[in-house]
């Protein structure tokens, strides 16, 4: 009965696509686990994410589904007597699947083409924003440069006369470490976000209007920072040892902050009075050093001042600058030893590349690049495993018809031609339809891109020469099959 074939013929796509659910519930685990390990720690909930049976149910009813909706098609058109006659007797049929099936076929390598350019789109301009932000120079030498945090407990280190002598002490015994080059600290790390801003007023000048003060970035350093940071002295003179608990107020300021507060004119020698610690005191310009980015690399130089940390530090935590060739974990061992002589109870935080550190600001834009890619990749090698298949079925189908061409002498340059010519020209709608669907979508990642256009020519222009290889890739096997068929086997087959 018709019924029974339907059923049998469900049961069988049904069964594949359960089996299908079942790897990719099997791959799905492993990208979790993946995914959660790549994250940034700013993703909330991070942790909780995994696969659990409420997954893995609507797993295994989307895997029905997909067996029964398209299974269900080809079940109902090959099931009739008229037809199990027709594929009986139809010797000079070009395939024994109809019409309507090599167009759904065809539709659907379409899809998985349009779907994989769409996101090889995405996935492209995201990396290609990560290079040019990369390439971004941070206004500092990142190369041999570590960091070290060091927080002091409060109880016991009061005031900023204390956590001066603490990290004065310190800076002489890391200096002398064997391997280290020059080291420095800093109240914040360059590219660390943070809310160390003041406003500030320059003395002579009129009194702004409320909400129209100057504002600018500070940061408490020692004299050696600039130099561990290899930050030029553009103007004046840096930072002294004698810039401390009583004596005259004095600040470095940032090329922006000169070009933003006394454009045209020598800021060496103005007065300042800043709101955080000197509202009332005037603070002297004694000099300017060339812009380092303190929020991150796609942002533009801030105004920054540089305050020494030994004339008054409000900072219980510092970081420790430290340039040497020594790797990561023999600095943490050598700083976390002197730190421990001087008092055991002050915590010290691993030391990290500078790089390191720049990657770990950089993850929010690194982590939709590494997932969109992810995804690209698995789209592309779908799109690669239906022209595969498709094509496959296609030159099985046309056996016969592929022997009677021979034998009436096509040669197999002219066979493989004709099989890679069907798979190309689905390839190719599906990449004209998938590039205009990129070009609508990829606006929707504006905020995350810098230095690329949405519409990046370069990125709409390999894309495509990318999945166009990856197609014909998987359309060598079934075109060389193909041109290779005997015509007398295909013949006596019949």
């Amino acid at each position: 009965p018709r019924w029974r074939l339907v059923r049998q013929a469900l049961v069988e796509s049904v069964i594949l696509a359960l089996a299908g659910g079942a790897a990719a519930a099997l791959l799905a685990s492993w990208g979790v686990h993946l995914l959660v390990r790549a994250a940034p720690p700013e993703v909330p909930r991070i942790a909780d994410i995994r696969l659990d049976l409420t997954v893995l149910a609507v797993t295994a009813l989307v895997s029905m589904a997909a067996g029964v909706l398209f299974g269900l098609p080809a079940a109902l058109s090959r099931s009739g007597a008229a037809v199990v006659i027709q594929d009986l007797h139809a010797a000079t049929t070009r395939t024994t699947a109809g019409v309507p099936a090599v167009r759904l076929r065809g539709a659907l390598v379409i899809a998985q083409m349009s779907l994989a350019i769409v996101l090889l789109v995405g996935a492209g301009l995201l990396v290609r924003s990560l290079r040019r932000l990369i390439a971004v120079d941070p206004g500092f030498d990142p190369v041999n440069l570590s960091a070290v945090t060091i927080t002091l407990p409060p109880a016991a280190y009061p005031d900023s006369l204390r956590r001066v002598a603490f990290y004065e002490r310190l800076l002489e015994r890391v200096r002398t470490m064997p391997g280290v080059q020059s080291a420095g600290i800093i109240s914040w790390l360059p590219m660390t976000p943070s809310n160390a801003s003041t406003t500030l007023t320059v003395v002579g000048r009129p009194e702004p209007a409320p909400g129209q003060a100057s504002a600018a970035a500070i940061r408490l350093v020692d004299p050696g920072y600039f130099a561990a940071m290899r930050i030029p002295l553009k103007r004046g003179r840096s930072l002294a040892p004698s810039d401390r608990i009583g004596s005259a107020p004095v600040a470095v300021i940032s090329e922006a902050m000169a070009r933003k507060l006394w454009p045209g004119e020598d800021p060496i020698g103005q007065h300042v009075k800043v709101e955080w610690w000197h509202p009332t005191a005037s603070v002297e310009i004694v000099g300017v050093v060339a812009d380092s980015r303190h929020d991150g690399l796609d942002a533009e130089f801030a105004p920054t001042l540089f305050y020494p940390f030994a004339q008054e530090s409000r900072q219980i935590r510092m970081s420790l600058v430290l340039r040497s060739t020594l790797p990561p974990a023999t600095l943490t061992r050598m700083v976390r030893a002197a730190v421990s002589e001087m008092d055991k109870d002050v915590p010290v935080a691993d030391a990290v590349t500078m790089y390191h550190h720049i990657a770990e600001m950089m993850a929010d834009r690194r982590y939709p690049a590494f997932v969109l890619g992810l995804f690209a990749a698995l789209a592309l090698a779908l799109a690669a495993v239906g022209i595969y298949g498709v094509l496959s079925y296609t030159v099985g189908q046309r056996t016969r018809e592929i022997g009677v061409r021979v034998a009436l002498g096509a040669r197999p340059a002219d066979v493989l031609r004709t099989v890679l010519g069907g798979g190309l020209r689905l390839t190719l709608i599906g990449v004209a339809l998938g590039g205009m669907a990129a070009g609508l979508a990829a606006g929707a990642l504006g905020k995350l891109l810098y230095g690329v256009h949405p519409l990046d020519p370069v990125t709409f222009a390999i894309v495509p020469l990318v999945l166009v290889g990856v197609a014909l890739l998987a359309m060598a096997a079934p075109a060389r099959r193909a041109a290779r068929v005997d015509p007398m086997v295909a013949l006596r087959s019949e």
